[in-house]
């Protein structure tokens, strides 16, 4: 007896002590022992580098996050937009410098921009499967996939990108719409300047639109063109200036930029400005990599995104409308085509009267919560746009160091460059959002016109043939609206 029971205490002590040894070496439910996830290696714009993190030992990780041991995390962004865009200049590349600043560059975000990582239709998956670390994605490049997201491209819901920026992140992030991204991380909301009609015909009232073919970028935007009578035709946006330019479709709804950068205004000879509808999109990251981050610099990410920061990056990229808009006017006057036409109040209330009852179709199209979401979002609409705009200012680096600058090239010719930021220089262009709003001047001090330099130029001004000429007024449009003036030699 005495020895059996002897036996029974030894067995149990080294029951007890190889778990006591297994917990030691992490063997516990609540903890897991594990390689910090990957996050994304800069390189060219059209490779997809495997994601790496700097080199860090393995550690213990728990539900609070990644421990902080000094590692570094270089993110691929995709996107679809051209990198001229405005909403890049305005937004995406502040925001990625911004943090980072905020994280002491501990996290970087490399552009991949007009699909060279992936498409479009693809970019859901790719941050899924952390082939893209971030992306800006519009919900209507999936469809079905994010039904109840869908409800941004309304018609006539925004009256302005900054409203729509910040009234999309809180029915994203608070909502029943939060459950279709319960798989990402929400990073920020990025809305781009109201759709305008770019059109072969003209259309002053809805009634023009009769019979005419019409780009569609989505279901939404279908519906709304069949309301309007017309009919739609699905065209991408890297394809759709050449299919206008073949006859494929008689009109589409673009921003002032897109309708610059795409080529739009080159092979259509009517502008209408309708203010349509706003395009939205979600900026989200691939959850692995998001949770692989510690806590300290998550923070430091969040302190320069969200809902505040995308209401005023929206609203920088929405003033440069204006800009965009006055260079297709000139544009548009050197090449001989009408005016763009801003229809009376009486009208825009045909307008609207023509396109709201498609919020109908798209709630009982969507079902479940359709009619909830819109009913916050018309709340949400109201209480964001009685609020004072953000006013968008110029940059703060010290006088003489940002700016226009010219240099005499002889045989009248001057080179344009601009310099946004410190140690950054850039060629100016006319064709793009970003750059320059160009116009000459005669002695007395009346306008000869919108004066044009191409992207081939790269950033030449050839003024030969412009008799009279004495002055050249170059207008910083992505950077508050500063003019720089160049008197002729």
């Amino acid at each position: 007896m005495k020895k059996t029971t002897w036996a029974a205490v030894l067995v149990l002590a080294v029951i007890l002590g190889f778990g006591l040894l297994l917990s030691a070496c992490g063997g516990g439910e609540e903890t897991t022992t594990t390689a910090a996830p990957t996050a994304t290696t800069a390189g060219p714009a059209t490779t997809a580098a495997p994601t790496t993190t700097t080199a860090a030992p393995e550690t213990t990780t728990t539900v609070a996050g990644a421990p902080d041991t000094g590692q570094t995390f270089k993110l691929k962004m995709a996107f679809h937009v051209p990198s001229r865009a405005s909403i890049v200049g305005a937004y995406y590349q502040p925001w990625a410098d911004a943090v980072a600043k905020a994280t002491n560059n501990r996290v970087t975000i490399e552009m991949y921009a007009e699909e060279t990582l992936v498409k479009e239709a693809d970019q859901v998956d790719a941050v899924l499967s952390g082939l893209a670390d971030i992306a800006s994605c519009s919900s209507d490049a999936t469809p079905g996939r994010f039904p109840l997201a869908d409800f941004y491209g309304l018609p006539e819901l925004f009256p302005s990108a900054e409203v729509a920026a910040k009234v999309y992140w809180d029915i994203l992030t608070d909502s029943a719409v939060s459950a279709e991204y319960k798989d990402f991380k929400v990073l920020g909301t990025a809305a781009i300047a109201p759709a305008q009609l770019f059109s072969n015909k003209e259309v002053k009232v809805p009634a023009d639109m009769k019979g005419q073919r019409v780009r569609s970028g989505g279901q939404i935007e279908a519906w709304l063109i069949e309301a309007l009578g017309a009919t739609p035709v699905e065209i991408s946006t890297g394809e759709l200036a050449t299919s206008m330019e073949r006859g494929m479709a008689d009109s589409c709804f673009l921003s002032y930029s897109f309708g610059l950068i795409t080529g739009i205004k080159d092979v259509t000879k009517y502008r209408t400005e309708t203010s349509m509808f706003y395009r939205v999109f979600a900026i989200i990251m691939n959850k692995k990599v998001w949770d692989s981050i510690p806590v300290a610099l998550q923070d430091q990410i969040m302190s320069v995104s969200g809902q505040a920061a995308s209401g005023t990056y929206s609203a920088a990229n929405e003033a440069l409308a204006a800009e965009d808009k006055g260079a297709i006017a000139g544009s548009d006057k050197g090449a001989g085509n009408p005016g763009i036409y801003v229809p009376t109040a009486a009208e825009m209330d045909l307008w609207k009267a023509a396109a709201t009852p498609v919020w109908a179709t798209w709630v009982k199209s969507v079902g479940g919560d359709a009619q909830a979401v819109l009913d916050k979002a018309v709340e949400l609409t109201k209480k964001y746009a009685a609020m004072a705009p953000t006013e968008v200012t110029t940059t703060t680096a010290a006088p003489g160091t940002t700016g226009i600058f010219f240099e005499d090239l002889g045989g009248k010719k001057v080179l344009v460059t601009i310099v946004p930021d410190p140690g950054k220089k850039f060629e100016v262009s006319t064709e793009g959002p970003f750059g320059a709003k160009i116009e000459g001047f005669d002695a007395s001090g009346k306008s000869l016109g919108a004066l044009e330099i191409p992207d081939a130029a790269k950033g030449v001004l050839d003024y030969s043939g412009i008799a009279g000429l004495a002055k050249i007024v170059v207008t910083d449009a992505a950077h508050g609206g500063a003019k720089y003036e160049y008197m002729i030699p």
